[in-house]
């Protein structure tokens, strides 16, 4: 690793950039370990390797938005410039224990904020049965 003097707001600064990800197929910069070190592999791959989160089901998340098709009632046209990022796995009934690969769609992040605040999926168990109730 070598520093290398980079042009900042505050005029030019030495730093030391992050390492690559040892995975070869792979450019993204190694997952920042803190206190200046490096984990050895991207955060997509370290994840992956330890499993962190159920990270498994998230390995059938698609390269586009799956809405494209209407299937939430409009239409998503949203350009997907970083896939890593900007796409996510959802659950379609909403039950997160649930990981069928048919109870998993890929959404973008808008979609998937549309969706989880118009089916109520970001309420407690406790609020959501109150909101029901309320309705009836």
């Amino acid at each position: 690793m070598s520093w290398s003097m980079v042009d900042t707001l505050w005029g030019k600064e030495l730093i030391n950039p992050a390492p690559k990800c040892n995975i070869k197929e792979c450019h993204n910069p190694a997952d920042n370990a803190g206190y200046g070190k490096y984990h050895k592999l991207c955060s997509f791959h370290h994840k992956k390797k330890y499993k962190m989160k159920g990270w498994h089901y998230k390995t059938h998340r698609k390269e586009y938005c799956e809405n494209s098709d209407g299937r939430l009632g409009f239409v998503c046209d949203y350009k997907i410039v970083m896939p890593n990022w900007q796409l996510e796995v959802d659950h379609i009934d909403g039950n997160k224990e649930n990981n069928e690969i048919s109870n998993l769609q890929t959404l973008c992040a808008n979609c998937h904020r549309y969706k989880t605040y118009m089916n109520s999926e970001n309420l407690t168990h406790s609020k959501r049965k109150k909101l029901i109730s309320e309705v009836v």
